[in-house]
């Protein structure tokens, strides 16, 4: 279980530095070419991932994740993020507001052969567009994926 939990950190850690640092290399090396994302809302796969990654960084240049909590069981890693940004670039089609949001979401990862294999996760985008003063009806479900 050590090494499991081990390497669960190690990609959980390298994960959350590629995505606040929008380095798509680092993102490519820890996450598998046959990524499976099953958020209907974002892009599939690893280069679904990777365009997701660099249109939140324009949408909000301080696009920041954190990691809260974390559990590694058998293959899975499961991590509690606190997210936050700025909204100063173009957004669903929205021009940058000027408004912040933070949310939190729950992240389920499947971890073999070292890297992430699929990725779950929870997380209210109503609650962010409100924040952002967007409107929330059709929002991210008709247009984010």
């Amino acid at each position: 279980m050590t090494a499991l939990r081990d390497t669960a950190t190690r990609l959980s850690d390298q994960f959350l530095a590629a995505l606040n640092q929008n380095d798509v290399a680092g993102m490519s090396q820890i996450v598998a070419p046959g990524y499976v994302q099953h958020n209907p809302e974002v892009p599939g796969g690893r280069e679904g991932l990777l365009s997701w990654m660099a249109s939140m960084h324009i949408a909000f240049p301080d696009f920041m994740v954190e990691r809260l909590d974390m559990i590694v069981d058998a293959d899975r890693l499961v991590v509690r993020h606190r997210v936050s940004g700025t909204h100063l670039g173009e957004f669903l089609g929205w021009p940058g507001s000027g408004r912040s949001f933070v949310m939190h979401t729950a992240e389920f990862f499947r971890i073999a052969d070292g890297v992430l294999q699929e990725h779950w996760d929870v997380w209210s985008p109503q609650g962010m567009l409100v924040q952002l003063g967007l409107p929330v009806e059709g929002g991210l479900f008709t247009t984010f994926g």
